[in-house]
């Protein structure tokens, strides 16, 4: 049979049905026969090819419709309506709809296995309002016509009542759960088309007589039933009309809510209508029916509150079995909590019960939620379906299903513990007496879901106890002291602590396998054997053999844990006791040691009394003081300090005597023999408890060098090195001090900077140029009132801070003399030169904002302006000296092409091998050559670059052009040392997030060796504390390319820099190369040493830069440095020089 036969059919047997009813009366009744005949041959059909579980409802529908084509075949053949024929005919049809209503009755049956009140109850309320209205429309005028017989009237009732009946089955069925499927609506159609054939006829009869029924209705509603009978037979989805509806009942929804109240207000709407004239046969029955609908509804509305009070009972129990979930800890507490709400839910029924399946145990738990005995089962006793339910993942409900502990149950709920994932079992509810409703069965998911989640977390929290206790305990014999061994029956060490490489020089793989007895010196073999016996536990002393050959003292104690799982051994726990065993031998050299070193140690040492007399000195202390023991012993220590610090001491004491032995410091100064006082840090102990001192022990540590390197080293913090002068950080706080206090007057600011003296500096070199500039200092300072300050930003920069400066002549007069005493002086230190200076004045009064810095950049601005007018004069910053602004403006603009027009170029300058000079590899250094302004300094477009963002596109272009060079360099040099590059990053171009992608596209596209590139990025941009610049400088690093960290020992943080960053280069700032030229001191020397150590240590690679005489080239070799830059042995080159000096046999091979 095909899977749309069904639609053929109906067209077909449509078609049959209206030829016939073109032939009268006797043609409808052949037609109906015909229905009938092929209803009941497609129906057994239909049954044969899909075989749905229950069979009975299609049986009863092929029952009905043979049944009624028998009835209208015999009432053709009786021909009147008096006859025995017509009877029969009566009785054939009349079972007819009885077999439609068992059909309809077993689908309701078998889609709902338990009783379904709450759908009956709304049926039954419609049909009873519907039944009223036929009462009213039907029945009424049928049994007052005087012209029906009492025969007719009889009969006709039946058929009435029948057709009621088979209404309220199909009502029932409309309104139950269950699929809705298109076999579905060709059943109820056909079933509503028999209860609509006889309302139809039982209206003609009632209004018009028998004589009005037609064959017409006979066609419509009476082929009609046949036909969708048989066609819902036919179609595929009639398997699933018998199957179990597992679905909630219907909630009272605005469809229902409209029956319940067209049924309440119908039999009152037809008693309006028909007012008080209507008799008692018409009024009784609608009064009964309207009563019964009353009654009905009440019912209805009273369970729905029944329905919320039990959703708020489940609601609660849930709730409440959740708290007990979190109070819960061990498994089985959380399994009977969980239990128990689930039979809560389940109302506690007798014999009902929740089974907890996990692996091959189960456990089970009745009424009171005790937990039954446990029981090992295996999968292959358990029901197949049960199993398979057991083994997935999502919850299954059955009906009359065997259970694991071998009971049975009407209906059985099988929900996995299932939480992130992990499995922690089965939950098996059963219910004995009826189906678990959909409400109490999520209530049960949920509950089981909130089970699963607390094993879950149980489970979690045991592994972390579990772990914690591993890991502590392994910590523990890892980090002992003692040397702990597992041996097992036959001697061999299976495990061996950590500690045996500190303790007795071996490693743990020398010792593992090994015989413990080859460890033990022969003479207590003996004894190490006796005290492995079965269930010993003792200490013995023996002596172990070293590893260098010596022997060892051990204090040996043995365990016999070879029961433990996870030991299976003896333990051996060896704690070395070879001091305690020679301490005898050894007190005497020890005290004689300790008295040396009390003597000859470098701190000084005393025993002060309790009335603070000193009463025993070491040498050290005279020596420190200056004073001889005479001097020193029985004097009370308040007599050797200065007066102003002999309070304190007191004080020290009262600390020493309530700190329970613990020592207390404090600085202070005692006398000494030439008469300056010594700064001491002096610690006191209170030893008086104690039998050998019986006294405070007072250690002296001289700190007097200390503190005046600390007050030096304050000094070069907030000075300049070179003139002694306040630098920039005193400056700030000086200006930011006047500024403060500006109501006592205005502040000017005279920011002076010496004309050429780059020049100057280039012609008599940077030797002379400092003595120049100690000079200038010592001669401007001449000029200044108590209260001013002068300060040396740097290079030949001064800056003066006049405070209280309410006349500004006062200023002008002050700058004035210091050009003209800076003019005058011809001779600077012993050399003919004329120096002059610049000076920008600004006064605090005429900035908008006035702060230390604002201030420093408008004096900037009128010394730049005092540069333009012709240098050697004085400007004062106004409001318009805002110029300069705009030249950054146009470079700015010129720079955005500068790129595009080709007006940038490279200039390479060697890095070069200090052993032998040859080149190892170049830095790349942007040029940019202006079409009218000609070569800019980078010092002036880099920061406009920065600033715009342009320096990324620049960044670009720069390592494009450089990695193309490098790529060319190296293919004409084959079986040469590979040449190397490095590039500058800067601070912006390490916030641009494709930073990294456009090094490794540029590294790619040449087909470059990642570790032929260096990344230079500079100490400030590397030190900041931003994550965002660390994140993308790992990123750089992980394409394997070199990062160097440039002008290295220039910052405060540069070392910092490297702990926390991959940095595998530096290099060495030029200010660190300069100092080492000439008599600078040894202090830059020994920091260009450390940085080469901490390099040698930590793998990293060395540049010096800025090297541009002999004496620091040598020097440098003499430190150990290999790589170096500089104009003393190559100046940046453009690229063609640059590919001359690469140009073989100049570079060494390798």
């Amino acid at each position: 049979m095909h899977r749309n036969s069904w639609r053929r059919y109906i067209v077909v047997l449509t078609g049959v049905s209206a030829v016939c009813a073109a032939f009268g009366e006797v043609g409808s009744g052949v037609g109906s026969l015909i229905a009938s005949v092929a209803g009941v041959v497609v129906i057994r059909r239909s049954i044969r090819r899909w075989q749905p579980e229950d069979r009975i409802p299609w049986t009863a529908a092929s029952i009905g419709t043979g049944l009624f084509g028998c009835g209208v075949a015999l009432r053709g053949i009786g021909g009147d309506t008096t006859g025995i024929i017509t009877t029969l005919a009566d009785a054939t049809e009349i079972s007819a709809y009885l077999a439609i209503v068992v059909m309809v009755a077993r689908l309701i049956r078998t889609r709902s296995h338990d009783r379904d009140p709450t759908n009956l109850l709304d049926a039954a309320i419609g049909v009873t309002g519907f039944c009223a209205l036929a009462w009213a429309i039907i029945v009424v005028p049928y049994l007052t016509d005087p012209r029906v017989t009492s025969r007719e009237r009889i009969i006709e009732s039946v058929f009435l009542v029948t057709a009621l009946i088979l209404a309220t089955t199909i009502a029932r069925l409309a309104i139950g759960p269950g699929a809705k499927t298109p076999s579905y609506y060709l059943l109820a159609t056909g079933a509503a088309g028999a209860v609509l054939l006889e309302i139809v006829i039982s209206l003609q009869l009632g209004h018009a007589g028998a004589a009005a029924s037609t064959n017409v209705v006979a066609v419509i509603f009476g082929g009609l039933s046949l036909i969708c009978l048989a066609a819902g037979a036919m179609h595929p989805s009639m398997i699933e009309l018998t199957k179990l509806a597992d679905e909630p009942i219907a909630i009272m929804n605005p469809s229902r809510l409209a029956l319940l109240l067209g049924a309440l207000t119908a039999p009152g709407a037809i008693l309006i209508t028909h007012g008080r004239d209507a008799d008692r046969l018409f009024t009784i029955p609608i009064l009964g029916a309207w009563m019964a609908i009353g009654v009905m509804v009440v019912w209805r509305m009273s369970g729905l509150v029944r329905a919320r009070e039990r959703a708020g009972s489940i609601e609660f129990i849930i709730s409440r079995t959740a708290a007990g979930l979190v109070a819960a800890t061990e498994r089985s507490d959380l399994e009977a909590t969980a239990a128990g709400g689930v039979l809560q839910i389940l109302e506690a029924n007798k014999g009902n019960s929740v089974t907890v399946l996990d692996g091959l145990s189960l456990r089970r738990f009745d009424l009171q939620g005790g937990m039954s005995a446990l029981v090992s089962t295996r999968t292959e006793t358990i029901d197949l379906e049960l199993a398979a339910a057991i083994s997935g993942r999502e919850p299954v409900h059955f009906f009359n299903m065997k259970l694991p502990d071998g009971s049975t149950a009407h209906s059985v709920l099988v929900v996995p513990l299932v939480s992130r994932d992990h499995r922690h079992g089965t939950l098996i509810v059963a219910e004995v007496s009826r189906l678990i409703p959909h409400q109490q069965r999520d209530a049960i998911i949920n509950i089981t879901a909130d089970l699963a989640l607390a094993l879950e977390t149980a489970t979690i929290e045991e592994a972390m106890h579990r772990a914690r206790s591993e890991r502590r305990f392994r910590s523990l014999v890892e980090n002992a002291a003692e040397v702990i061994m597992v041996v097992d029956d036959a001697q061999h060490i299976t495990f061996v602590s950590p500690a045996v490489t500190s303790v007795l020089g071996y490693t743990e793989q020398d010792l593992l396998g090994t015989d413990f007895s080859d460890l033990v010196c022969s003479p207590y073999r003996a004894i190490v054997s006796d005290a492995m016996q079965p269930a010993s536990r003792g200490t013995s002393e023996v002596e172990l053999t070293h590893a260098d050959g010596t022997t060892r003292w051990f204090d040996l104690i043995v365990g016999d844990l070879r029961s433990e799982p996870e030991i299976r051994g003896f333990v051996v726990t060896a704690r070395e006791i070879t001091e305690r065993k020679v301490a005898a031998l050894v007190l005497e050299g020890r005290e004689a040691r300790f008295r040396a070193l009390v003597q000859n140690s470098a701190d000084g040492i005393a025993l002060v009394g309790e009335n603070g007399i000193i009463s025993w000195v070491t040498p050290t202390l005279v020596r420190m003081l200056g004073l001889s023991i005479g001097e020193l012993e029985h004097r009370r220590v308040e007599d050797i300090l200065v007066e102003d610090d002999r309070e304190p001491y007191g004080d020290l004491e009262r600390r020493a005597r309530n700190s329970s032995g613990a020592p207390v410091t404090a600085e202070m100064r005692f006398l000494t023999s030439g008469g300056a006082p010594s700064i001491i840090e002096l610690t006191l102990t209170d030893q008086r408890r104690e039998p050998a001192v019986g006294a405070f022990v007072a250690n002296f540590h001289d700190v007097t060098a200390r503190k005046q390197l600390e007050e030096d080293l304050r000094h070069q913090a907030l000075h300049d090195a070179l003139t002694g002068l306040p630098n920039r950080t005193l400056f700030h706080d000086r200006v930011a001090q006047a500024l403060r206090k500006r109501s006592e007057g205005d502040v000017a600011l005279l920011l002076i900077d010496l004309d050429d003296f780059q020049t100057i500096n280039d012609a008599v070199g940077h030797s002379v140029g400092d003595d120049i500039l100690k000079v200038v200092a010592r001669r401007v300072e001449q000029f200044l009132r108590d209260g001013d300050t002068v300060a040396r930003l740097g290079g030949d920069e001064f800056v003066i801070v006049l405070e209280g400066s309410t006349d500004r002549d006062a200023a002008y007069t002050v700058g004035n003399r210091i050009l003209e005493e800076l003019a005058a002086a011809g001779s600077w230190t012993g050399i003919d030169i004329n120096l002059g200076a610049s000076v920008g004045i600004v006064f605090a009064s005429d900035c908008d904002d006035a702060t230390p810095e604002i201030m420093l950049r408008n004096a900037d601005m009128a010394l730049y302006a005092a540069k333009r007018n012709g240098k050697g004069c004085i400007a004062t910053f106004t409001g318009d000296m805002h110029a300069h602004v705009a030249e950054r403006l146009s470079l700015k603009a010129d720079l955005e092409h500068a790129v595009a027009l080709g007006q940038l170029e490279l200039h390479y300058q060697p890095i070069v091998d200090l052993r032998d000079r040859s080149i190892r590899g170049f830095e790349a250094l942007m040029r940019w050559n202006h079409p009218s302004r000609g070569m800019i300094s980078p010092a002036l477009f880099i920061p406009i670059a920065e600033e715009t963002g342009a320096i990324v596109g620049m960044g670009r272009w720069l390592m494009d052009t450089a990695f193309a060079e490098l790529k060319r360099w190296n293919a004409v040099r084959p079986g040469l040392r590979p040449l190397r590059m490095s590039v500058n990053l800067s601070p912006r171009q390490l916030e641009d997030p494709t930073v990294a992608a456009d090094v490794l596209a540029a590294i790619e596209r040449y087909g470059l060796e990642p570790k032929l590139v260096t990344i230079e990025i500079t100490e400030s941009s590397a030190i900041e504390k931003d994550t965002v610049r660390h994140d993308r400088i790992n990123e750089i690093a992980a394409l394997g390319v070199g990062i160097a960290a440039d002008d290295f020992g220039s910052g405060y943080a540069s070392y910092a820099a490297l702990s926390h960053l991959p940095f595998t280069g530096v290099k060495i700032d030029r200010s660190l190369v300069n100092g080492l030229t000439g008599n600078s001191d040894n202090r830059t020397a020994a920091q260009v040493q450390a940085i080469l150590s901490m390099a040698e240590l930590t793998g990293l690679s060395v540049v010096a830069e800025g090297i541009e005489t002999e004496e620091q080239f040598e020097k440098l070799r003499e430190l150990g440095c290999l790589l170096g830059q500089g104009f003393l042995m190559y100046r940046p080159v453009p690229v063609a020089a640059a590919t001359d000096l690469v140009t073989p046999p100049t570079v060494v091979s390798a």
